[in-house]
């Protein structure tokens, strides 16, 4: 599936762009019951057997570092290098999207890996299933790492505050409960048109887009119960801070 209708696509950013936002609490630690996919969504490729956190990649679930859900995925959405205007910082080179049941988990990888939020564009990307569409905003140069979630059925967006984090790329993490009900780990629904924001004045123009989307893929029970296995064990051990989620 693929957005089609650039004219539309246009108003609702536009849209997006000038709703008031109304600002939510931070992460809360995700409920114990996250529900069963269907199973007909793509399998993983080389899916490793819950990997212990490296330093400066950790994610946090019910508290306790884990490894993250992003981890063991090959993108589908790929993009040549060097076909975007302005720096490195804003080249997509890849995008894939993973749902647990509770987030969204979005990541970015770039042409150059970000070691600060200094100069990175701003990341843009649609939720979808047709014909419904959620435009988020990722505000990496902003205090407190928000996210701006702006829904059509809404009037105003919803600002949702420490969404994503540096390392080798940018990894994002969106609760579902601020999307539309479609957007659930049972039923499918898309990522699609991936930007870096923006080459204009105007935010109508992207530093550079991948023009296709992609299912997110599920975790399956399976996946989810390794990693809650793998936060208890990270509980008993004790580690020197790394950055992550709050």
């Amino acid at each position: 599936m693929r957005y089609q209708n650039a004219a539309a696509l246009a108003a609702l950013v536009l849209a997006a762009g000038a709703s008031a936002c109304t600002r939510v609490d931070p992460f809360a630690p995700p409920p114990a019951d996250l529900g069963r996919g269907p199973s007909a969504a793509p399998a993983p490729v080389a899916v490793p057997p819950a990997p212990a956190p490296a330093p400066g990649e950790p994610v946090l679930l019910t508290g306790v570092a884990a490894p993250s859900p992003l981890e063991g995925w090959k993108p589908l959405l790929v993009d040549p290098a060097a076909d975007h205007s302005g720096t490195p910082a804003g080249d997509i080179l890849s995008v894939h999207a993973v749902t647990d049941g509770t987030y969204l988990w979005v990541r970015y990888r770039l042409a150059q890996v970000p070691s600060s939020q200094d100069g990175l564009p701003d990341l843009r990307f649609w939720v979808e299933k047709q014909p419904e569409m959620v435009t988020v905003e990722v505000k990496t140069g902003t205090p407190g790492n928000p996210c701006e979630i702006s829904r059509s059925d809404q009037a105003e967006g919803v600002v949702v505050g420490n969404c994503f984090k540096l390392g080798e790329g940018i990894d994002i993490r969106l609760p579902l409960k601020y999307l539309p009900d479609w957007a659930s780990k049972r039923d499918p629904f898309f990522v699609s048109g991936p930007q870096t924001c923006c080459a204009d004045e105007a935010r109508s123009r992207p530093v550079d887009e991948i023009d296709a989307s992609q299912e997110v893929w599920r975790l399956s029970d399976e996946q989810i119960a390794e990693r809650e296995r793998a936060a208890r064990e990270a509980a008993t051990q004790v580690a020197p801070p790394s950055p992550g989620w709050n």
